[in-house]
């Protein structure tokens, strides 16, 4: 396949790639996976680090008074 020069992203070098990944949440990796098999690769290396987003979304936003939790 030719990759065309406004393709910035297939341009990009691998530990640029790693490091953007790093903020990715499972979600984030779901989708960014489709964009390619280069891109798989990387969000299968980075999943086992990163967060679910239910547990992120619990973290943020549950609070508890007393014996009674509210989560948004």
């Amino acid at each position: 396949p030719v990759i065309d020069k406004k393709d910035l992203l297939s341009n990009l070098p691998d530990d640029c790639i790693s490091s953007i990944f790093k903020y990715f949440n499972h979600d984030n990796l779901d989708v960014v996976s489709e964009v390619s098999q280069r891109m798989v690769t990387f969000a299968l290396i980075q999943r086992p680090k990163a967060q679910k987003k239910t547990a992120e979304r619990l973290n943020l936003f549950e609070s508890c008074y007393g014996d009674i939790c509210l989560s948004l």
